[in-house]
């Protein structure tokens, strides 16, 4: 087991049943690993903001916690804006963005 594998495998047994995703190639071992653990549906979003809303969306509703796998730290940042304007957070979603090595 990796350690895209073990962070995905981690999150299942959290509680975790969702992944909104919207990766690049950075994310491939993390993206590899939705399909290798199971337990964890992943949905392909195509922008962060869809991404982060659908997990938003998911989370209110189904009252569990939600993945959220981006690209790059420039993706995560606008999600992060949006959770800290959120007054009524009432569940957790992990957010999640990789960097490729310099």
């Amino acid at each position: 087991m990796n350690g895209a594998e073990a962070l995905v495998a981690t999150a299942v047994r959290t509680g975790v049943e969702v992944c909104f995703a919207n990766p690049g190639t950075t994310e491939l071992p993390l993206v590899m690993a939705l399909d290798t653990v199971p337990g964890l549906h992943s949905i392909l979003c195509l922008h962060e903001n869809v991404a982060t809303g659908a997990a938003d969306g998911y989370g209110r509703m189904a009252e569990k916690p939600a993945m959220c796998l981006l690209h790059l730290g420039v993706g995560l940042a606008r999600p992060n804006n949006d959770q800290r304007c959120d007054q009524k957070l009432t569940y957790t979603t992990l957010l999640r963005s990789c960097r490729a090595p310099a």
